[in-house]
């Protein structure tokens, strides 16, 4: 009887880059689960973040010598055998390919959308497909069931936000869901995932507003790291129109965020893509009503007051706090705890007119 390992396929192994969110995680799930009796069943898995665009999936791609190449939900690359993507790129356009090596439609939903067609799976997955396509697009019925919805979907989606990024913990997370027929429910069970995660995800959101300073309909949040905070927690905490994240990216950089909300009741007239591509000392780019980029540190004022023209008109206060201005501190920490900025500000007036008038008298948050 041969040894146990000798029934794994012997030479170059195969290699699939998928996105380590919900899209690329289903997506490398219905994959896997279709090629099981291929070669691509037995390959290496690559999770990638959004960040790895460019030069640094370049690099990772530039070590592969041997096997052949699936890139699901993420750039394309041309040394991938195969490629399935939602995502509008340049070089391709606005019409759907699909050639034998190239599955590319920019009008899909989701990646998963493209392969669930392609390989013509049967309707037992049809729900899984129809919920990814909401999760990826953000077309959720309203802001709650983003941080209340217990669908397996959901509540994946939910564990993905506050689990400390891991390649295995995705790889497995992929194994699993492929071997179980892609029927997440199960899936999660077995890798012990449960609703706490929504009740983690929920108590997380909240927590925003401590570092969460509203002007007029944007709110602007410092985090120490890119994803400290659940998306689109400042829209479950208070109705806006739009929200920037800032995270620091490196001694010298920091990494920007800008989405709209729509779940706010308003639309958006903003591209914000197109946006940021235009302003000159930002490097970055992203869709109709989510975007991001890099900026050097010392850009980050300079930011938020052409973001604050294009939105606000130019009624946002300056982001930085005169550290001598008691009623504009004890007013930013009022922000922070989701009281409009206008509101803060007389209401910190009050407080320290009343402190003036009587020292006994303690400020309350």
């Amino acid at each position: 009887m041969k040894p146990f390992y000798s029934f794994f396929k012997e030479g170059p192994l195969n290699h699939i880059f998928f996105h380590n969110d919900v899209d690329g995680i289903i997506s490398a799930s219905l994959f896997l689960n279709y090629n099981m009796m291929t070669d691509y069943h037995d390959s290496i898995l690559y999770p990638v973040q959004s960040t790895m665009r460019g030069g640094t999936m370049q690099r990772i791609i530039n070590k592969i010598t041997d096997g052949e190449i699936a890139i699901l939900d993420f750039e394309h690359n041309a040394k991938a055998h195969m490629w399935f993507d939602h995502h509008f790129d340049a070089e391709f356009g606005p019409n759907p390919i699909k050639n034998g090596r190239i599955f590319y439609n920019p009008s899909a939903k989701s990646a998963v959308r493209i392969i669930y067609d392609h390989y013509n799976f049967d309707d037992s997955v049809k729900e899984l497909i129809d919920m990814v396509d909401i999760i990826d697009s953000a077309s959720y019925p309203d802001i709650r069931f983003v941080f209340e919805s217990t669908h397996p979907l959901m509540v994946l989606r939910a564990y993905l936000e506050t689990m400390f990024p891991s390649d295995m913990a995705y790889s497995r997370i992929v194994d699993v869901i492929a071997s179980h027929g892609c029927n997440v429910e199960e899936a999660i069970q077995r890798l012990r995932i449960d609703a706490d995660s929504v009740k983690s995800i929920n108590a997380l959101a909240k927590k925003v507003q401590r570092d969460m300073t509203v002007f007029g309909r944007c709110s602007v949040v410092n985090q120490s790291r890119s994803g400290q905070y659940p998306r689109y927690a400042e829209y479950y905490v208070k109705n806006l129109d739009y929200a920037i994240r800032i995270s620091t990216s490196g001694p010298n950089q920091k990494y920007i965020q800008i989405g709209h909300n729509s779940w706010c009741g308003r639309g958006n007239t903003i591209n914000l893509g197109k946006l940021l591509k235009s302003i000159p000392y930002v490097k970055g780019g992203g869709h109709f009503n989510v975007a991001a980029g890099m900026i050097n540190n010392a850009d980050e004022q300079r930011f938020l007051d052409d973001i604050d023209i294009q939105i606000n008109g130019g009624e946002m206060e300056k982001y930085g706090v005169d550290k001598d201005d008691k009623v504009e501190s004890r007013a930013q920490e009022l922000v922070k705890t989701g009281m409009d900025i206008s509101d803060a500000r007389k209401q910190s007036q009050e407080e320290m007119e009343k402190t003036a008038n009587d020292p006994k008298v303690e400020l309350r948050s």
